[in-house]
């Protein structure tokens, strides 16, 4: 009876045209191979750098209005006072109301040039209803005489706290003021955005300094 053979079994592939092309094709341009590679990877690397920056900035962004309180509406109207913010808040549908007096002013900046400013006036920093602020850098709240600059305002005006600011009213008096710190408030943009208007909030009592009456109109 004859042996069998129990050598292994050896089976030869044959690769097809097309892939010893693309393997030659690779050998003789690593460095291309390799920059493609990389180019690829960067590529996808950077995508989901951007998407996780704007999950982030979403999220602080929304984090940000929700700790504002942000105001559905806006009115501006002739001059009242507690009283009718108090009748507002009454109505069911009203979740927070609060009065302040807003006027429309202008600034010198450092440049010499004068810049369009709402000032507003606040009756209680440490107790905003709507459209908080969050203060940033130097004083809270401010005193009589004291104005707090939006800190995008702060920046495009090219102030810095601790500057003297002059104002001008509709009526063309001027006043000067004490650029004592800076906040941030969530519902502006940067002035280039809104007109090139800039923002500022001062203690009520700092509108009798200036010659004007501590009714709300907004």
């Amino acid at each position: 009876m004859r042996g069998h053979d129990l050598s292994p079994l050896k089976v030869a592939t044959v690769a097809s045209p097309r892939w010893r092309k693309s393997l030659a094709d690779l050998k003789l341009s690593r460095s291309r191979t390799i920059l493609v590679v990389l180019s690829i990877a960067i590529g996808v690397f950077a995508v989901g750098a951007m998407l996780t920056s704007q999950a982030v900035l979403q999220r602080g962004f929304d984090e940000a209005l929700d700790t504002a309180n942000p105001a559905s509406a806006v009115i501006m109207t002739e001059p009242f006072d507690q009283q009718l913010v108090d009748q507002v808040l009454a109505l069911p549908e009203v979740g927070d109301a609060e009065g302040r007096p807003h006027i429309a002013t202008q600034v010198q900046g450092s440049d010499g040039a004068w810049r369009s400013l709402d000032l507003r006036a606040i009756s209680d920093f440490d107790a905003i209803s709507v459209d908080r602020l969050e203060p940033e850098d130097g004083a809270w709240p401010p005193a009589t005489g004291e104005v707090l600059l939006e800190r995008l305002s702060l920046k495009d005006a090219g102030l810095s706290i601790g500057d003297r600011v002059t104002i001008a009213l509709p009526d063309g008096t001027q006043y000067t003021l004490h650029v004592a710190g800076t906040v941030y408030d969530p519902g502006q943009v940067h002035p280039s955005m809104a007109d090139d208007r800039l923002n500022a909030y001062v203690a009520l009592e700092t509108l009798e300094t200036i010659g004007q009456p501590a009714a709300f109109n907004e």
